[in-house]
């Protein structure tokens, strides 16, 4: 009978225990952004983004310049005023992740997390979108790319395996629309001028 009321108490209050790690995990992060500036959340995003984004250029092995461009048009809108240092740093980083060892699906945990902790969910959508166009950019989408977005999707919070699905069949209708020329050349083959971005071919038009 103790033994019952026991396992009944333990059943009961397990819940309870549950609301209470969510709302210490909510409280934690909260005064994280306290400590926070702006300033500080916006580079977190940005650094993180990149190397999420280089992550996925490189996944299938391939860094081309239609994927950097779209990089570019991401590091313009949110970070203009380092755009040379940061095209420099994508470079680097996706010439290092060509190495499959490189590119193993938990290293971006930890980064999604930082984003989750500094970002609304408007600004994760266009994260997102960002991540979907580089990976479709080529006009398809390989599987180990897809297995890397899915993985972030997972990851971030306010989206599940329904968006990335959704994601996945709004660009595969995209790329099927198509009808442009895609600059499939490899970026380290070509070295442009940082203050480029603005006549870049492949605009971000998501």
């Amino acid at each position: 009978m103790d033994f019952l009321m026991i396992l009944m108490f333990g059943i009961s209050i397990c819940p309870a225990l549950l609301l209470i790690k969510i709302l210490d995990r909510n409280k934690e992060n909260k005064q994280k952004k306290k400590q926070r500036g702006k300033e500080e959340e916006d580079q977190i995003f940005v650094t993180n983004a990149l190397i999420i984004m280089a992550k996925v250029m490189a996944a299938d092995r391939t860094n081309m310049v239609c994927e950097l461009d779209i990089i570019k048009q991401f590091i313009k809108k949110y970070d203009e005023a380092n755009f040379k240092e940061r095209v420099k740093y994508v470079k680097e980083l996706a010439s290092n992740y060509k190495n499959p060892v490189d590119t193993t699906l938990s290293d971006c945990d930890r980064l999604i997390t930082d984003i989750n902790e500094v970002s609304n969910f408007t600004r994760k959508k266009w994260f997102l979108e960002y991540l979907f166009e580089i990976a479709f950019s080529d006009g398809s989408c390989s599987a180990e790319e897809k297995l890397f977005l899915k993985r972030v999707v997972e990851k971030l919070d306010g989206f599940d395996l329904s968006t990335y699905n959704f994601m996945v069949k709004k660009y595969e209708k995209k790329n099927k629309n198509y009808t442009g020329t895609r600059k499939t050349e490899e970026f380290s083959q070509y070295e442009y001028d940082s203050t480029e971005s603005e006549s870049s071919g492949n605009k971000y038009s998501s």
